[in-house]
């Protein structure tokens, strides 16, 4: 009974640990994405304020 009860126990351990892992990594992920967005959005806009700056000297 204490053997099945070790196989129980780290059957909860691991399916524990990969929900964690899977949990990080999405994390990570949606992290990396809205940050690409923001500097998406930052580049946009810097180029624009520039074309127009430029665009008004000329």
């Amino acid at each position: 009974m204490n053997e099945l009860e070790n196989v129980v126990n780290k059957m909860q351990s691991d399916a524990e640990m990969q929900c964690t892992r899977t949990a990080e990594k999405a994390r990570a992920y949606c992290d990396g994405y809205k940050q690409g967005i923001e500097d998406l959005y930052k580049y946009i806009r810097r180029n624009k304020l520039f074309k127009e700056d430029s665009g008004a000297r000329s």
